[in-house]
């Protein structure tokens, strides 16, 4: 169901049945611990935490633009008993009403443009524009003041030709739309150009001070900044920085590795990335150009609001832990701050997208990157928040209640003191003229974010805001407070030397760290990101970590090494992954004490193995083969211990030093996998994880479970939350010193067995669970707690499962979707290599973005996220988390742009049953070759998939589909336009795919990819699969289009018919694989005689000798394929089970309803275990 139908149907009950409108209570009706007093001044705890009225509170709120009367006049969408949400400006009592304490809020421009006396801007100056304002920041709640310098705003006097000769041109960032850059027009580093920040921060304060009454809580520096401005100007004081940095030339080239002549000679790069020294001191140089300005700016603003608390938020993604990539240290710049700001999103709002559950959770695949990606962003940003407040500026709701009610839970747990969501807008004014639904919709499809269009976010969604309230009002003294009684012991290390080598070089092992974020925080291990700068410090001894765990660090600063080594000495934990420090910063090898004895060399011909381990124990909620792929070889290692090998090779090595340890991992991991590992060796310290949570009946850990916990009062409190898809029961062992267990937002008390509370907890919901000495412990602060029983919590399991069942059927049904594995499926990352956005702004500039076509002819209103289309998850590039590069573009003749001809190395290093391909074209006929996708195996040798329009491929106009064509049309806007889906079965699915190519064809077809997922093979098993085995029928004919197999049937075809497919040679299984394997395939309903679709058909399968009756009986939609998985020992008599087996065919059989109607058959295989 669409957001708008919802937001319809909600309006709709509304009108029909006005006393649901009192779901919003009024706020006479409001608990007294939701409300937030008018007039209270807030202040902060020396802990960091905000303080009202002495005691520690959460604030929750919305952001706010300064046109609030063209934003909020009428529209269709709601009852009139809504007006006062929808058209009204927000007062203290209607804003409690709707959960909002605070406000973030869009200073306007014009009074501060005015001063140029170029324009009189009349934007959001009306006379109700004004009054609405009025109310809103003087309604007694606090305000954070945002100064976000968009181009079209405060901007204009750099970006707009009208204010032409206002600045002189050195001091404009005329770069300012190019890459790398983001909403920092003008020069920070000449005079002009800083003096233009000066003004505007000090009209904010005044501006603020002068309108509103309401407590300024925090000035917001920077709104998302990115600068990369190689003028002139700033190219020489790049070659006098440099000269005062080295003193000669000489000196540089030593150090780099160069030749170059001058300073000033190399200050000419053309590429940044033409040499890494250039990228490292070009970030340097522009990081200390813009933390000294962010510190000017907040001397500039505490000279006119001393108690001002001053933050800067920068973008989204890894911007925080990659300084090159907008060349900003939001390490050093919030040294200066007295709060800190999340970055966009706030690593928030990403979803799982498994629906169900893995064999094995060792076994399971990586989440998605974004997902561990927000919680080391978390973990950092508390890691510089030490006695400073932390908020979110930028909150992403969804559109359903009890996800914005997860998302507002969330924010709180991973440490934020305030939450604004974005935001409180309706842009009522670009509705059209009748601002009707069709109106309501496209502005939705166009702003999914702004939560007062009821064609965006229900009245229903927005509810989740208060429930998450109420429930953060009754556990506000576990959970408001960032420090929580669990002692965190283990650190991530984070290094901006390895990050900004990595971005010259391509070096991508250090984003490894991500899988040991994921296994580690859902094993619930309490997890803390130390800086490499802060090891100087003395950060790791003050926090009294235990262990430190480095992945992927390559290049290191000076005096890293040692400060590790005596943290070490001194009786901690190094475990190192991947990489073990063997460069300075500028890619020097120097000599580490730290794993002497131990060298390396890469691995080529590695592939996915087991690792098996011989001295630790493993983890009992981690056991199972643990996948790995080896691809470093262990050359020697003196001194060292093997603890685990792989392939025969060590892979896990430990060696002592002084009254500590450190650990040396060698292979690739997997989330869970890296959990297994990891948690093995830090539980040989006594570091155990802070829950232990088992799934039911499996009794290995329950996978994707996120995991907050807090000790209080003698009492211990957990919340949950399940973030995939599917409902889990969960066996969650009692903390050291509790006998009972009990969900507190239901009040009940849960069963327990052998020591473990069972509880059922629902996909993508959340749980908070207390755990006490007794269960009057949890009664007297918490409220009469009614006993569960284990039957009752199976019930509530048993039928969440049997409803999830059928919804994941009725989906299938309902739905034209590929039938993949979605354990084992993923998107391919392609931030480094999109080149274009979806959207282009000016036609046949040579520039900008999509077909160079203008505005008109961009792609507009994509998702921000990864979305399933048609059953495979596709990952949306969010613009403003990339660069503004959300897609790959090739060259053309037809369009005039500097793309390259070619993408070349895509990284796969897996075994992939298919690649989908997300991609479309522009200025093509059907038969044009468009570009071609070259596949290279790990093992050698390669395959060419040709591209072609009309075939595998088609304009984005999305026109009808050929019958024969092998696409579909994966996603479209209001508009109609969108991309196809390709998929590519890959006929060897055992030989591992090392990367793939893309290449254009050269003519006139624009090559466009917008995402690419694959479907890989669990990591023990193989698969034999039929793709391009020619169909042998009998009794019948069979044609093959596009990889799916049509038995048709006429009246004179057999009863009995059906069709073998031979295999080139025999597959050959021992007793113990062929007891395991699996036949699979898909299957639809056929045609009959007279061309109709026909269901229900049942058929026989042999593997040989004699036929089994098939499970599966297709329906009759024929859009759609339905999966089926048949056990191989149905096929094995039982005398025959203990012998091996050679199959040498496949046969499917009709049972005596030949001449009814034929079949479609697809992706057959056979899956097996591994040897």
């Amino acid at each position: 169901m669409t957001t708008g139908l919802r937001a319809g149907i909600a309006a709709a009950i509304c009108c029909l049945l006005p006393s649901l409108v009192g779901q919003i209570a009024d706020f006479a009706a409001l608990p007294a611990d939701v409300i937030l007093p008018p007039g209270k001044t807030v202040s902060v705890s020396p802990a960091g935490d905000y303080l009202v009225d002495g005691r520690q509170r959460y604030l929750f709120g919305v952001q706010f633009g300064s046109a609030l009367g063209l934003d909020f006049g009428p529209t269709a969408g709601y009852p009139p008993e809504l007006n006062w949400v929808y058209e009204a400006p927000l007062t203290y009592e209607s804003a409690q009403r709707l959960g909002f304490d605070t406000f973030a809020w869009f200073l306007p421009c014009g009074p501060w443009l005015d001063r140029f006396g170029v324009e009189k801007s009349s934007w959001g100056r009306g006379e109700k524009n004004l009054a609405m304002l009025e109310v809103v920041v003087n309604n007694g709640l606090p305000l954070l003041i945002d100064y976000t310098c968009f181009p079209w705003s405060f901007g204009k006097p750099g970006t707009n030709k009208a204010y032409a000769g206002i600045l002189p041109e050195e001091a404009i960032n005329r770069f300012h739309s190019a890459s790398g850059n983001h909403w920092v027009p003008y020069n920070i580093f000449h005079p002009e150009g800083r003096k233009m920040y000066l003004s505007f921060w000090e009209y904010g304060v005044d501006h603020a001070r002068q309108t509103s009454k309401n407590q300024k809580l925090v000035y917001e520096l920077f709104n998302e900044p990115a600068y990369y401005d190689p003028s002139p100007y700033n190219r020489r004081l790049f070659a006098e920085y440099l000269e005062r940095k080295y003193g000669s030339i000489d000196k540089l080239n030593a150090l780099w590795r160069s030749d170059f002549t001058s300073f000033t000679a190399l200050s000419q790069f053309a590429d940044r990335k033409d040499h890494p020294g250039i990228v490292i001191d070009w970030s340097k140089f522009c990081e200390e150009g813009m933390t000294a300005l962010a510190r000017d700016r907040r001397d500039c603003i505490r000279a006119k609001d001393p108690g001002a608390l001053v933050c800067y938020q920068i973008l989204g993604y890894r911007s925080y832990r990659s300084p090159p990539a907008t060349n900003i240290n939001i390490y050093e710049i919030n040294k200066h701050m007295d709060a800190i700001s999340t970055p966009t999103g706030g690593g928030l709002g990403t979803r799982s997208t498994l629906t169900a559950p893995p064999v094995q959770t060792v076994q399971a695949p990586a989440n998605v990157p974004a997902l561990p990606e927000g919680i080391l962003q978390r973990h950092f940003f508390r890691c510089l928040a030490d006695g400073k407040p932390i908020h979110n500026p930028e909150c992403y709701a969804t559109r359903s209640r009890n996800g914005n009610r997860n998302i507002v839970w969330q924010d709180l747990l991973r440490g934020s003191n305030a939450t604004y969501m974005f935001m409180w807008a309706k842009r009522a004014w670009e509705w059209g003229p009748q601002r009707d639904e069709a109106g309501g919709r496209k502005n939705a499809e166009r702003f999914p974010y702004n939560l007062a269009n009821p064609y965006a976010f229900s009245i229903d969604d927005l509810q989740g805001f208060m429930d998450a309230k109420q429930d953060i009002a009754r556990f506000s003294d576990f959970f408001v407070p960032r420090e929580r009684g669990i002692a965190r012991e283990v650190a991530l290390l984070l290094s901006f030397a390895t990050e900004r080598y990595a971005f010259a070089d391509g070096y991508v092992a250090h984003n490894e760290i991500l899988h040991y974020t994921s296994g580690l925080e859902y094993s619930h291990v309490p997890l803390d990101v130390v800086v490499e700068e802060q090891l100087a410090e003395g950060r790791l001894a003050q926090k009294g970590y235990r262990a430190v765990i480095a992945v992927g660090l390559r290049n290191i600063q000076p005096g890293t090494s040692e400060a590790l080594q005596r943290f070490v000495e001194k009786g901690g934990v190094l475990i190192a992954a991947r990489e073990f420090m063997p460069c300075d910063e500028y890619g020097n090898a120097v000599a580490n004490p730290l794993f002497a004895g131990l060298a390396t060399e890469p691995r080529e011909d590695a592939a996915i193995s087991e690792l098996i381990f011989t001295a630790p124990a493993r983890p009992a909620l981690l056991s199972g083969k643990v996948p790995a792929k080896n691809d470093l070889r262990i050359l020697s290692a003196d001194g060292w211990e093997t603890l685990a090998t792989c392939d025969g090779q060590p892979a896990v090595l430990r060696r002592a030093l002084g009254a500590g340890s450190i650990y040396a991992i060698t292979p690739m991991l997997q989330d869970y996998a890296a959990a297994a590992v990891a948690t093995a060796l830090l539980a040989r310290h006594d570091i155990q994880p802070a829950l232990s949570i088992a799934r039911v009946p499996n009794g290995d850990l329950a996978p994707n479970i996120e995991a907050h916990c807090v000790r209080r009062d003698g009492m211990m409190l957990a919340s949950l939350l399940n973030i995939d898809l599917y409902p889990k029961c969960l066996d969650i062992a009692l903390p050291a010193g509790c006998a009972v267990a009990a969900d507190l937002l239901n009040n009940e008390l849960l069963p327990i067995a052998d020591g473990r509370a069972r509880l059922m907890l629902d996909n993508n919901r959340h749980a908070v669970i207390g755990f006490a000495a007794a269960a009057g412990q949890l009664a007297q602060r918490f409220g009469d707690l009614t006993p569960l029983s284990l039957d009752a919590v199976t019930a509530r399991y048993d039928a969440a499962a049997k409803a999830h069942e059928q919804l994941i059927a009725a989906q299938t049904a309902e739905a034209d979707i590929f039938h993949i594995d979605a354990t084992h499926s993923t998107p391919v990352d392609l931030r480094a290599q999109a080149n274009s956005a979806f959207v282009d702004q000016v036609a046949n500039d040579g520039q900008g973005g999509w077909i160079d076509q203008g505005r008109e002819q961009s792609l507009d209103n994509t998702p921000w996220e990864i979305t399933p289309l048609l059953g495979v998850p596709c990952d949306f590039i969010r613009f403003d988390a990339n660069d503004n590069r959300c897609c790959i573009i090739l060259a053309s003749t037809s369009v005039k742009r500097e793309v390259p001809a070619e993408c070349r190395g895509i990284s796969i290093n897996d075994r992939c049953r298919t690649l989908f391909f997300f991609h479309t074209t522009a200025n093509a006929k059907p038969g044009d070759p468009v570009m071609n996708y070259r596949i290279h195996y790990l093992d050698g040798g390669s395959v060419d998939l040709p591209i072609i329009c009309g075939q595998n491929i088609d304009l984005w106009t999305l026109p009808e589909p050929p019958a024969a064509a092998a696409y579909r049309p994966a996603w479209r806007n209001s508009a109609g336009r969108g991309f196809q889906i390709y998929a590519w079965r890959n006929p060897e699915p055992n030989r591992g795919i090392s990367r793939l190519d893309i290449i254009s064809a050269g003519g006139a077809a624009v090559p466009i990819v917008i995402g690419i997922t694959m479907e890989k093979l669990a990591p023990d098993m193989n698969e034999q699969s039929f793709a391009g085995i020619a169909p042998h029928p009998w009794g019948c004919e069979a044609v093959v289009v596009n990889g799916v197999t049509e038995i048709v049937v006429s009246e004179k075809s057999s009863d009995w018919a059906g069709v073998r497919f031979p295999l080139p040679e025999p597959l050959v299984l021992t007793a113990e694989q062929a007891r395991k394997a699996i036949i699979k395939y898909e299957i639809n309903g056929g045609r009959d005689p007279f061309g109709n679709y026909k269901g229900g058909q049942a058929l026989q399968i042999s593997i040989g000798s004699g036929f089994v009756h098939a499970r599966m009986r297709p329906d009759n939609h024929e859009a759609t394929f339905e999966a089926a998985s048949e056990p191989l020992y149905r096929w094995l008599r039982k005398s025959k089970q203990t012998e091996s087996l050679s199959l040498e065919s496949l046969a499917f059989q009709f049972r005596g309803s030949g001449k009814s109607s034929g079949v479609f058959l697809k992706n057959i295989r056979i899956e097996y275990p591994a040897e």
